[in-house]
């Protein structure tokens, strides 16, 4: 009598890692981001930026805020700004994905009275950033160590993809893979 082979089709089980690593990844990657946007817009929102005690706002500006009847913290006048910070997916060439958060580079910015300005946001950030001597605009970091505590949380991603995958594969093949 004929018995099947025991021998897998790792042909199958590669495909199948390479499949359920790749959705793993995205998945996992797009929460870890947007947890992340939601902290930083909290950041800014309760002003937790060293830059921006360092730098508040010029009097003159405030004024005019207080004017407008805009916001008066550093970064929100009209929430626009905060409001329009996103996770971002972009599906590069090599079928891989970058996610990250920020503006869409078709985002504009408002004035105070909420009409639409021709200037990209992620402009606005970078001169807020870095500052800008011809604006008088000091810099306000706040992407730059956002993006570094970002980086240091980004370990348990990584781990959190091997769990999603190791147990993906163990439903998919428990009688072949153990632990």
């Amino acid at each position: 009598m004929y018995r099947e082979p025991q021998i897998p089709n790792f042909g199958a089980i590669a495909q199948t890692v390479r499949t359920e690593a790749t959705r793993a990844a995205e998945s996992v990657v797009h929460d870890f981001a947007e947890s992340e946007r939601i902290k930083f817009q909290t950041r800014i929102r309760r002003q937790e930026f060293e830059s921006f005690d360092a730098f508040p706002l010029t009097p003159r500006w405030y004024q005019k805020k207080k004017a407008a009847g805009a916001d008066l913290r550093v970064m929100i006048a009209t929430r626009h700004y905060l409001e329009e910070i996103k996770v971002i997916t972009e599906r590069n060439s090599n079928v891989s994905v970058t996610v990250y958060v920020g503006f869409d580079e078709m985002d504009r910015t408002r004035d105070l009275e909420g009409n639409i300005v021709p200037y990209p946001l992620y402009k606005i950030a970078r001169v807020h950033e870095h500052g800008s001597v011809k604006m008088h605009v000091p810099a306000r970091s706040h992407w730059r160590p956002f993006y570094e505590e970002m980086h240091e949380r980004s370990g348990e991603v990584r781990e959190r993809i091997r769990r999603v995958v190791a147990l993906a594969l163990r439903k998919k093949y428990g009688k072949i893979i153990k632990r």
